[in-house]
């Protein structure tokens, strides 16, 4: 269906699409692009590095020992640490970002027509999350082993589309009128959650004999039609993240924590639109980064990956932010 599209055709393509055997309706080979969880050992733990916020807020930890070495003091042990956590993460898969009109109710009981741009996916829990083991060496030793675990985790998402050549960024919106008229466009049949109700549905692990995917729907309005090369940022897929207590940025009267940067891994989706901002169709944006035979006369391939942030032309990737 094509934006515009009246109501009535999208819902006889509904009723003419084919289902399979659960009565979902069934999708064309390449229609989901499928992207695997992409966790890493060094992701199990950060350092050695500084305590920062006991350094700081106790200066006074320096003294020589004389029953203890040196570096069994807790000013030595503060200044090397290591920090660990167990690692988890989902598989995401999504169909064709695309776009509807939609008539939204507005607080004062008015209704205004608004165009949505929407991502129709899946979630899925493959299981073999990191969980970094203690052990001892020949010499009794502690280190540590990731090691492959299954357990249950829970989707809290947050999409942000990106508009990179207008630096606007647009945050995901809860839509129910948008939810009601995509169910029906997309499938009448199957359960689709938004960014919030996603986040109640516990998700076992998923086998060969078993398909526990849960599907969602992030949906964005006021998106400007000018707007050529944007991405689709996810979080909440994995808990890996990084941190840094910046010295410099906490004194010993601040509170514990005070200055420390969070980065969380989030996955970038690219996309781009060669249209103009007069008719939109969603039949016209793309998935991934215009190759060099497709950018625009008025830039270079070059001028393209600045604009993403990229140095090579990549469809998606993991990042931290």
């Amino acid at each position: 269906a094509l934006v515009g599209e009246p109501a009535s055709a999208q819902q006889r393509r509904a009723a003419d699409a084919p289902a399979n055997d659960d009565g979902f309706r069934k999708l064309a080979p390449g229609v989901v692009t499928e992207i695997p969880p992409k966790l890493e050992e060094e992701e199990t733990f950060s350092g050695p590095r500084e305590m920062v916020g006991l350094l700081k807020r106790a200066p006074n930890l320096g003294w020589d020992p004389k029953l203890l070495a040196e570096s069994e003091t807790l000013q030595a042990m503060a200044s090397s640490v290591v920090f660990r956590h167990a690692v988890w993460g989902l598989e995401f898969g999504f169909k064709p970002m695309r776009i509807i009109d939609v008539d939204r109710r507005l607080p004062d009981g008015t209704t205004r027509n608004e165009r949505v741009y929407y991502l129709v996916y899946y979630v899925k829990n493959n299981g073999r999350h990191l969980n970094p083991a203690p052990e001892a060496d020949e010499q009794g030793n502690e280190t540590y082993t990731p090691q492959p675990v299954d357990h249950t985790v829970r989707f809290f998402p947050s999409f942000v589309l990106m508009s990179h050549d207008l630096d606007r960024a647009y945050l995901d919106e809860i839509i129910p009128e948008a939810m009601t008229a995509i169910r029906r466009r997309e499938d009448p049949n199957r359960t689709f959650y938004n960014s919030v109700s996603i986040s109640t549905v516990a998700l076992p692990v998923s086998n060969e004999y078993e398909d526990n995917s849960v599907w969602g729907i992030a949906t964005w309005t006021g998106v400007d039609p000018r707007s050529d090369f944007f991405s689709v940022f996810v979080q909440g897929l994995t808990n890996a993240y990084r941190w840094q207590d910046p010295p410099e940025a906490l004194s010993p009267e601040d509170p514990p924590l005070t200055g420390r940067r969070f980065q969380q891994k989030t996955l970038q989706l690219n996309f781009w639109r060669p249209g103009d901002a007069v008719a939109v169709r969603e039949d016209e944006i793309r998935y991934g980064v215009p190759n060099k035979n497709q950018v625009p006369a008025s830039r270079t391939a070059d001028d393209v990956l600045k604009i993403y942030g990229l140095k090579d032309r990549v469809d998606s990737l993991w990042v931290y932010r």
